[in-house]
């Protein structure tokens, strides 16, 4: 989980549950902070001055807390429904983003079962928007099995997928709306905020490649069967991963070579790479 501080400094976890900050000018690395109960996911404010992050217990409920650099205070934000397992299907997705101007974090935490029987609270949702004060801003009902969310690139409205649909919340009204009667899985937005790059769901040999424009809200498949985790890498090109066929027993993709797509002419070649795993600490 590596994360880009600025053009010297990165931040990654070390041992599951230390994050660090590695300097490459000063060729060193610093402790920022241990969570006893390991860091599942974290995200760092625009003025990198709060980490906001999950850590669990031994129970498998996720604690969301904010960690503040100058003093190192920690304050409890949320405990979350329980999730006992991950990487079961193609909607497993983790993740901590704040918003542009830091005044939003998206916290995604799914599947999760809450308890038996039980309703799950919206304090509890698997999927929420919380203010950087910890208020909880939105949160979306675990019944509609909310995941895939990210929020746009000018921090004011997160995109998210649920059984309607994908669907837009956007901060400043408090407004959902639903764009398209459709899935998506692995999302990833342009640069330029115009378009969206997802794949129909990595489990399958069948998936592809798609990109969803935002502004006419039309779809364009640009990939052969067996492309997903899509990467917009430039203007008018996106890198995704092969997706082969299980030779075994799978608890997630099996994935072969890289290539890079035009968007514009659909040819593909393949990429001298092995994986895009972490790619987003260069294409984020």
């Amino acid at each position: 989980m590596p994360r880009w501080l600025d053009a010297n400094r990165f931040s990654f976890v070390q041992g599951g549950n230390t994050l660090k900050i590695a300097d490459l000018r000063a060729a060193s690395t610093t402790d920022v902070f241990t969570a006893p109960g390991g860091i599942q996911a974290y995200g760092w404010s625009p003025d990198g001055q709060t980490v906001a992050y999950i850590e669990t217990d031994s129970s498998a409920y996720p604690h969301l807390r904010y960690r503040s650099l100058s003093d190192g205070a920690t304050q409890s934000v949320a405990t979350l429904a329980r999730a006992p397992g991950r990487g079961i299907a193609p909607s497993d997705q983790l993740k901590i983003q704040y918003s542009k101007d830091g005044s939003y974090v998206l916290v995604v935490y799914t599947p999760a079962d809450g308890d038996a029987g039980a309703p799950v609270p919206a304090e509890q949702s698997q999927f929420q928007v919380r203010g950087n004060d910890g208020s909880l801003s939105l949160s979306v009902d675990m019944n509609q099995d909310p995941t895939m969310g990210l929020f746009s690139r000018d921090g004011k409205t997160v995109y998210f997928m649920d059984k309607g649909g994908v669907r837009a919340w956007t901060a400043g009204s408090g407004a959902a709306r639903t764009l398209r009667h459709m899935q998506w899985f692995d999302p990833w937005q342009s640069p330029d905020g115009s378009f969206v790059a997802y794949d129909t769901g990595s489990f399958s040999t069948k998936a592809r490649v798609r990109i969803l424009d935002l502004r006419a809200l039309t779809v364009k498949t640009i990939s052969k069967p067996g492309r997903a985790l899509p990467i917009v890498a430039g203007p008018q090109t996106i890198w995704a991963e092969q997706i082969l066929p299980c030779p075994d027993a799978c608890d997630g993709p099996t994935l072969g070579a890289v290539f890079a797509i035009d968007t514009k002419t659909l040819a593909e070649k393949p990429l001298p790479m092995q994986s895009l795993q972490d790619a987003d600490v260069l294409y984020g």
